[in-house]
């Protein structure tokens, strides 16, 4: 009996408890919103504003369909560097040249010049008695076989001097003819004018060619003369 009164008594304990709370709650409620509206009566209402910032809105996206598609330009080629004018070269100045002085034209005759005849010289007093033909020294004429004999000559230029001044002369050149009829020495012996024709007459001899003089069928050295004559006579002007 007394198990089951404790239960009994547990119970209706916890009953009251429940009806309690139960009765309790909706007290507490009412309270709770009496505060509340009293509390809005007199305190003014709080107005929080709130700013909010919006994202400006993008462009929208072009349409690759409804745009025309450019064409890529093709690349320009490089223009070429600009060639800068070549500077003209200035003029030279013009030197005065001194006038020529131009000589009068001299119409003058043809020259004509002539060798005579070839002859041998004496032979000097060193130069007498027998020699043989292979000595050194010229041989004189009697001991010769033939004397020599001129194959090859050049013409003497006639001085202009003398051209100019219508002079004539002779002009006689001693002439050593090697055993080869080579000129071994010349001078001249006499001239007529002198100091005139002298040295025309010695270019041209050294230049001759001779057929050499013989002695005993050999050839030999041997000395001749030779007179040179210079002469504008009979000449067309």
């Amino acid at each position: 009996m007394s198990g089951w009164a404790r239960r009994t008594g547990l119970v209706l304990l916890a009953l009251a408890v429940n009806a309690l709370l139960f009765g309790t709650i909706p007290y507490l409620t009412q309270v709770q919103d009496q505060r509340l509206r009293s509390r809005q009566h007199h305190d003014p209402p709080q107005v929080h504003h709130q700013v909010t910032l919006e994202p400006e809105p993008a462009d929208p996206a072009p349409d690759a369909s409804s745009k025309p598609q450019e064409t890529p330009s093709p690349a320009a080629a490089p223009s070429p560097a600009p060639q800068m004018p070549e500077a003209a070269p200035s003029p030279r100045p013009q030197t005065q040249s001194s006038p020529r002085i131009q000589r009068p034209a001299l119409d003058l005759p043809a020259p004509q010049w002539e060798p005579s005849a070839i002859t041998l010289p004496k032979p000097s007093p060193s130069e007498r008695g027998p020699k043989s033909p292979g000595s050194g020294s010229p041989l004189e004429a009697p001991a010769l076989d033939r004397q020599p004999r001129l194959v090859s000559h050049l013409r003497p230029v006639y001085p202009y001097k003398a051209r100019r001044q219508g002079l004539n002369g002779t002009v006689v050149v001693e002439v050593l003819v090697s055993a080869k009829g080579r000129v071994a020495k010349a001078r001249v012996v006499r001239a007529t004018p002198e100091n005139v024709f002298e040295d025309s007459a010695l270019k041209a001899v050294r230049q001759w060619r001779f057929a050499p003089a013989t002695a005993n069928g050999k050839p030999v050295r041997a000395r001749v003369r030779i007179p040179i004559r210079f002469s504008l006579e009979n000449q067309n002007p």
